[in-house]
């Protein structure tokens, strides 16, 4: 019998609920808080902390290596951003759906931001 790694049934069981809830209202209209629960909440914990199953980091202390547009572009383009940035590594993080406004990315990212200590 062979062993499968379960870092993807993890995930895949850590993403479930987006997949089947969704967000309530469209994004336009969630808070940073509502924005953050849906896209980020699965992987880094409700505050940032990270979560039980670990698939994302921590912020605690990251404050001092992120400001709001270097995370706006990071959110749009996590591969892309992450080869440029020795600090992140090999990181998997998806981007956020390309139908997010600016407007609502903004409010995510300064509640993300939040968190950070």
């Amino acid at each position: 019998m062979s062993r499968r790694p379960l870092a993807p049934i993890a995930l895949a069981l850590a993403l479930l609920p987006l997949a089947c809830s969704g967000p309530k209202k469209p994004a336009d209209e969630q808070s940073g808080a509502e924005l953050y629960a849906t896209y980020c909440k699965s992987c880094h914990g409700k505050q940032g902390r990270g979560s039980f199953l670990n698939l994302g980091p921590s912020y605690e202390g990251l404050a001092q290596h992120w400001t709001a547009e270097n995370l706006l572009e990071y959110i749009a383009d996590p591969k892309t951003f992450a080869a440029a940035d020795e600090r992140l590594g090999e990181r998997e993080m998806p981007a956020i759906d390309p139908n997010v406004s600016m407007e609502a990315r903004r409010r995510l990212v300064e509640h993300a931001l939040g968190l950070m200590d």
